[in-house]
């Protein structure tokens, strides 16, 4: 008798943890450390709902595949220091399965008694960009920007380097560098971090927005 209270005492412990970890509302993911590269093993419904995939396509994806190629190297740090016992807290780019990429904020640590490592992930665009604004006074009103600029100007926001801009938009290196300095002339800035903080000011381009 004591033996079954116990079961389903415990039962329904397990059933409760469950509901929790289903239903928070933050973005969880669970990876199997033992395998190279990492590999989801679970994931909740808000971790679903931020990647655009179903639970079940997120189980058994690598966990690199949620990041652009670019921000991969810095996800497998962020495992090398979770396997050496310490617990993470960083900022990554991630991918939703749309192709749109948003800033992260992960803190990740390893599971007690296992080989897993549980991860939250939490959308940081608006308080991204709201230190970006913080960070530059007011910028002054500008010379309006062509429509070749404006595209080239979204996907400086968007940390484009020249090389993928000029891939995305079908133009020469030397081209995207001509735009750039006309584009800091006109808006009277120096660099691509003002340029692309202005452009955030004016409300001309977000941290969210997919490439045109």
């Amino acid at each position: 008798m004591a033996a079954s209270s116990k079961d389903s005492a415990s039962l329904a412990g397990e059933q409760r943890d469950r509901h929790l970890f289903e239903n928070l509302p933050i973005c969880i993911l669970v990876a199997d450390l033992t395998v190279t590269p990492a590999v989801i093993v679970e994931v909740n419904r808000r971790a679903a709902l931020l990647y655009g995939y179903s639970a079940a396509e997120l189980v058994g994806k690598p966990a690199d595949q949620l990041v652009p190629e670019e921000s991969r190297a810095s996800v497998r740090k962020i495992i090398q220091r979770v396997e050496r016992g310490g617990t993470v807290t960083a900022e990554t780019i991630n991918r939703r399965r749309d192709g749109t990429t948003f800033p992260a904020r992960v803190i990740a640590t390893r599971c007690s008694h296992s080989g897993h490592m549980i991860a939250t992930v939490e959308d940081i665009t608006a308080e991204k960009q709201r230190r970006l604004e913080a960070a530059l006074p007011l910028l002054p009103r500008v010379h309006p920007l062509t429509v070749a600029e404006m595209a080239v100007l979204r996907l400086v926001t968007l940390g484009v380097d020249s090389k993928d801009i000029a891939r995305a938009l079908n133009l020469s290196v030397f081209t995207v560098s001509n735009r750039l300095r006309v584009i800091f002339e006109k808006l009277s800035v120096s660099n691509r971090t003002q340029a692309a903080l202005y452009a955030l000011r004016q409300g001309w381009s977000t941290l969210d927005e997919p490439p045109r």
